[in-house]
Parts: structure tokens; C-alpha cells; sequence
């Protein structure tokens, strides 16, 4: 009677002969364990619920609650758990509940278990029991979110889950927010709370975002969320993101990622948080080092595309001594040509500057705008 599980745990298969002789004679009965982690043994498990004999769900069900941790992380026995949540009455998903929650997290972080227990969140959704979910899983949110398998698990708590139940993870994506949002996962994790949050905690994610940002805005995937939350279009936000960026505009212009953000900034500014900006961007002392510089010039020459007067005035009176020594080498000679034909105020001689090209839009580097994580990243960004 105990052939079917020596066998599984030598790792052996079952042939389809011996299956369908263990079915036929009910042995499967006791031996559920075993052959819900074969591939063929599984089907003939869920085909055998589906026949709805009570005798054969109650002892496929008290075999998988029994197991259901290692069941949930089994290949193909996680497909059997899913089945048995879908079937089961109100009273056994509070069972399978109970037993799974003392190794959720685990089983979250396991690349089978995650999708058993997003069928989990599925089923218990609309029923009592969600805060019993909740408390297994808060205490590793954040390990969840950097995981490959567990970042799917609390996505799907944002999607299903009812509204009041996010606050956990909320809380604990904004308490550690660099290390979520400067994770490859991660970083997908904190825009997807931010558009399931409204109101306070809403702003409880974006506040420390911003509050952040001059660090995040230097990351990989960091700089993506800070992107994320300017292009939310609120005044506060933007505020405080510039705010923290003002006084560094230099530097940041010649990172990989932050100048993205510089660039995205000076597009959601308001007028007096641009004239900042472009003041910064056009000071000499600094001006000549952007322009030379691989990832700077892109962020001068977006700068120039969107000042108004008189800021573009002041800003091409800047550039103008500096082009002499730009055509000096091979790159810089190419940028000295580029906004001598953009502006032609630039040349020696040329007519005054009028503004009259201060409508022409960004730098003309490919690969799109600076926006969410999911797009293209520029200048070759990871």
C-alpha cells in the first residue's frame, strides 16, 4: 500500500499503467502525498475532484492539508492545492489557511509556492480570514518585494486584496524605501503602491520618496520611481523632489540616471522652480564641464529647448564665449554645431538672441522620454 510513496521518494515517475491500477482500486487513498508530485498522478487527482465523490474529496483533501506546505512548493503539487482552494467549503479554506500560514513566506519566495499562494489571496479575498493573511505575511514585505517569485505575491495582494488591507504593505515599502526602490524588482513594486494608494497613504509613499530622492535619483531603478512620482503631477511632490536636487544640478547632470531626472524635472517645474534650474544649469563656472561632458550636454541642450525669455537669453549668452574651446575636440565640435544651428544667435556675428527657437523640444537623443520603469532607459540605462 505504501509502493506508490517509496517510489516518489526515489524520485522515480509513475507509469500511466500503474496509475490508472491505483485509481481503479482507490489505493490513491493515503498515497495522495506521492502521486500529487507526479505530473500524470496529479491530473488523475484533479480529474478525481471533479467527479465530486465525496469519499475521494475528503481523503484528497485531508492528504493535501496534511501536506500543503510541501504540496505548495511541489511542481506539480502546487497545481493540486490550487485546485483544492477553488473546490473547498468556507470551513477547509480556513483549515488550509491555518496550516499554509506557518510557512507563507517561504512558500511565497518558492517559484512554485508563489503561484499556489496567489490562488491563496484569490480565494480568501472576499472572506473573513484576510487579516490572518495579512499578519503571516507582514512581517517580510520587503524580502518579499526583492524577491523574483515573492514580488508576485504582494502584487497581488495590491490587486486583490480589498483597499484596507494594503496598509501593511504601505507601511513597510515606505519605511525602507531605498532598499525597495532601488531593487530591480523592487522598484516595480513601490510605483504599482502608488497607484493602489490614495490620500494619506498615498503621500506616506511619495513623502519618502522625496524625502529620498537625491539618493534615489543616482540608482538604476531608483531614479525610474522618482520619474514615477513626477509624472503624477503634483505640485508638492515636485516641489520637494527639485527642491532636494537644487544646488547639485551639476553633478547630477553628469550621471547616467540622474540626469534623466533633471531633464524630467525641468519639464514639470513650475516657472520659478525653472528659473532656478536654468540659472544653476548656466552658471560659467560649471557650464563649460556640462557641455564637454557625455551625459551633461543632453541636459543643457534640453534645458535650452524649454527656457522662456529672458532665461534663454542669459543662457545662450553663457554657452557663447565657451564654444571656441568646445569645437577643440572631436564630440564637442559636433555639440557646437548642433546649437549653432539651433540657435543661430550662437554664431559670430549672428543676429541677437530673440527666443525665437525657445519652443524647439529637447536634446533629439532617441530612445523616448524619461518616464516610468517600464519604458526604454536612455544613454544606455540599465
Amino acid at each position: 500500500e505504501h509502493s506508490a510513496e517509496k517510489k516518489a521518494s526515489r524520485g522515480g515517475g509513475f507509469k500511466i499503467s500503474h496509475l490508472e491500477d491505483i485509481f481503479a482500486t482507490n489505493a490513491f487513498v493515503s498515497n495522495v502525498y506521492a502521486i500529487a508530485r507526479d505530473q500524470a498522478g496529479c491530473r488523475m487527482l484533479q480529474h478525481k475532484l471533479e467527479e465530486g465523490n465525496a469519499e475521494a474529496v475528503s481523503a484528497i483533501f485531508g492528504e493535501v492539508l496534511v501536506h500543503c506546505v510541501e504540496l505548495m512548493m511541489d511542481p506539480f503539487g502546487n497545481y493540486l492545492c490550487q485546485k483544492v482552494m477553488d473546490m473547498c467549503s468556507p470551513q477547509q479554506l480556513e483549515l488550509i489557511l491555518d496550516k499554509a500560514c506557518s510557512g507563507l513566506v517561504r512558500i511565497s519566495l518558492n517559484m512554485h509556492g508563489a503561484r499556489a499562494v496567489q490562488k491563496l489571496i484569490d480565494v480568501v479575498r472576499s472572506t473573513p480570514y484576510v487579516p490572518r493573511l495579512v499578519a503571516a505575511l507582514e512581517g517580510a514585505v520587503v524580502a518579499l518585494t526583492k524577491d523574483p517569485n515573492g514580488n508576485h505575491v504582494v502584487q497581488r495582494c495590491l490587486e486583490a486584496l480589498p483597499p484596507e488591507a494594503h496598509a501593511f504593505i504601505f507601511r513597510a515599502v515606505a519605511n525602507e524605501v531605498v532598499d525597495v526602490a532601488s531593487h530591480r524588482h523592487g522598484c516595480r513594486i513601490a510605483q504599482r503602491c502608488i497607484d493602489a494608494a490614495a490620500g494619506h497613504d498615498r503621500w506616506l509613499l511619495t513623502g519618502a520618496i522625496c524625502k529620498n530622492s537625491l539618493t534615489l535619483v543616482q540608482d538604476p531603478f531608483g531614479n525610474y520611481v522618482v520619474q514615477y512620482v513626477l509624472g503624477l503631477h503634483d505640485p508638492r511632490a515636485n516641489s520637494e523632489i527639485i527642491g532636494c536636487l537644487l544646488g547639485r544640478l551639476n553633478v547630477l547632470s553628469r550621471q547616467k540616471f540622474s540626469s534623466n531626472v533633471v531633464e524630467r524635472c525641468l519639464q514639470v517645474s513650475s516657472p520659478e522652480e525653472k528659473a532656478k534650474m536654468l540659472m544653476e544649469l548656466a552658471d560659467i563656472r560649471s557650464l563649460g564641464e556640462l557641455l564637454r561632458d557625455v551625459y551633461g550636454n543632453y541636459v543643457v541642450q534640453s534645458a535650452l529647448g524649454m527656457a522662456p525669455e529672458p532665461q534663454l537669453s542669459h543662457f545662450l549668452g553663457a554657452v557663447r564665449p565657451l564654444l571656441p574651446s568646445l569645437r577643440a575636440s572631436g564630440q564637442g565640435r559636433r555639440i557646437a554645431q548642433k546649437l549653432e544651428k539651433k540657435y543661430p544667435q550662437l554664431r559670430a556675428g549672428g543676429p541677437e538672441a530673440s527666443g525665437g527657437n525657445a519652443s524647439g523640444a529637447g536634446s533629439g537623443r532617441g530612445g523616448g522620454g524619461a518616464g516610468s520603469a517600464g519604458g526604454v532607459p536612455r544613454r544606455g540605462a540599465e
